[in-house]
């Protein structure tokens, strides 16, 4: 079980998004990391958004001095279309790559990455919305109906070997309203490959939500960088004994990672 930041990247410093649109500056990714280092959390996902949006490269130095920064397990999305590029990026000091939209160009890569890598280094971003009542994938930081049927296209990441799929709602993204239950019911027992649910998660019970329901990880972005109704920005991370709490809310028999 690990309950995770994910921090979103654009022009070198954090923003905060809902549904994948309105963005609010958050602050110094350097800072936070720092603040998630004295927090002791368990885990970081930067993700930024200008390379698969503007065909840019990651911003290699700043990643390197992010993970000079951190002092736990690292990953990056963002701009990934070669193995060159991860590498780059694990040399760099992160622990996994998250790969999403230039698998929709080149399906070929998730082979190419887990077999230089290992399945353990990869993880495979996927975002969806409901488009008439069905889970749809959507690429390209949201902008790009794929029209691939969520349970369809997390079954042939599966097989194609990742190691972790992190899922995300864009309609939930920053609404801090819950989890998308009903589509976790649909996945329980259906996949073998480790989930990491993402979007809506606004509290602690939305957390013990997830899991539940057969999560193995969450991450959240909203709960961590904002504070009370207001959402005034504040980094902040629960407490042991609080993350100790939600080992109660993962089912017998449930990999807990």
């Amino acid at each position: 079980m690990r309950v995770i930041p994910l921090l979103m990247l654009h022009q070198q410093q954090l923003y905060k998004s809902i549904a994948f649109g309105k963005r609010t500056y958050i602050g110094d990714p350097l800072v936070a990391v720092k603040i998630f280092n004295e927090k002791e959390a368990q885990e970081i996902c930067l993700v930024d958004i200008d390379p698969c949006r503007d065909g840019k490269s990651p911003n290699f130095g700043l990643l390197k001095d992010i993970a000079g920064e951190c002092f736990m397990p690292l990953s990056y999305g963002g701009g990934i279309t070669s193995v060159e590029t991860a590498k780059k990026i694990l040399y760099s000091g992160f622990e996994k790559i998250v790969v999403n939209s230039e698998l929709h160009r080149n399906f070929n890569i998730l082979s190419e990455l887990t077999t230089d890598f290992g399945s353990s280094s990869v993880v495979v971003s996927v975002d969806y919305k409901n488009v008439n009542g069905i889970p749809t994938v959507f690429s390209n930081g949201g902008k790009k109906n794929t029209e691939k049927n969520v349970f369809d296209f997390l079954k042939q990441i599966e097989d194609a070997g990742a190691g972790e799929i992190l899922l995300t709602s864009i309609d939930r993204d920053g609404s801090r309203s819950g989890v998308d239950i009903e589509l976790l019911k649909r996945l329980k027992d259906k996949h073998g490959i480790p989930l990491i649910i993402s979007g809506g998660i606004g509290k602690m019970a939305h957390i013990e939500d997830a899991l539940a329901h057969g999560a193995d990880a969450v991450a959240a972005g909203s709960l961590f960088v904002y504070k009370g109704s207001l959402n005034a920005v504040l980094i902040n991370y629960p407490e042991k004994a609080e993350l100790k709490k939600l080992v109660h809310f993962i089912p017998q028999n449930h990999e807990v990672l």
